[in-house]
């Protein structure tokens, strides 16, 4: 499943991304508040300055799945940069946010004048792709158990160091993304727990260990 990286970007884009300049507009969201809706027009790209979002999407058949999630330093909407487009995903805050929205003309502002925000943006977008793909090969390849602890990690962001991290996703929302059921999650969530790869509160705070790695390992 596509999660964000969370991690930033060789060239940071805070500087760019002040609010100040044309076409930005630095927008807060409490948590569970939609910040665009599947169908709207895509006339805007988001940055993530400090939280963590979901996107969804409903099939026509009324199905609503969990596709990604993006963290700190992490776009979104970038089908805004097609011309005469709408969004197909709604994204949805899962903690208090604080979004940076820019529209389509300050990003080709920004890409065309700043060389070295181009070069950040190709890469992200370059990194995010490949992150999709292995997320496809996951969902195509791996049991229920394994493609549940790689979505814990990748929401729990071990690009880094830390040991342990806390992160906020309900059992709902991890079989959803990992295309099972929510009794399966709850069951392979208890395994883990009792591994003490995990710990959780039942309230969608859950704290994730590096050990739980070795569940990507097991035959």
């Amino acid at each position: 499943m596509a999660t964000g990286g969370g991690t930033r970007n060789t060239h940071d884009p805070d500087r760019l991304l002040s609010g100040k300049a044309v076409g930005q507009s630095r927008l807060r969201f409490a948590a569970n508040e939609i910040i665009c809706r599947q169908d709207d027009p895509a006339e805007a790209l988001f940055y993530v300055e400090v939280g963590q979002v979901h996107i969804s999407v409903v099939t026509p058949s009324g199905k609503q799945a969990v596709i990604g999630l993006r963290g700190e330093g992490d776009f979104f909407g970038v089908r805004s940069l097609l011309s005469g487009d709408h969004r197909l995903t709604t994204v949805t805050a899962s903690t208090d946010c604080t979004i940076m929205r820019i529209k389509k003309t300050g990003v080709k502002r920004l890409l065309r004048d700043h060389v070295d925000f181009a070069e950040m943006f190709i890469s992200y977008l370059l990194r995010q792709h490949l992150r999709d793909q292995e997320s496809l090969i996951d969902q195509l390849t791996n049991s229920a158990e394994k493609r549940l602890a790689r979505v814990m990690l990748q929401l729990a962001n071990y690009s880094r160091a830390d040991d342990t991290l806390t992160v906020r996703a309900n059992q709902t929302m991890l079989a959803n993304m990992t295309g099972t059921t929510r009794a399966r999650v709850n069951l392979f969530m208890n395994k883990f727990r009792r591994h003490g790869y995990i710990e959780y509160d039942g309230q969608g705070l859950i704290t994730v260990r590096n050990a739980l790695r070795k569940v990507l390992f097991d035959d």
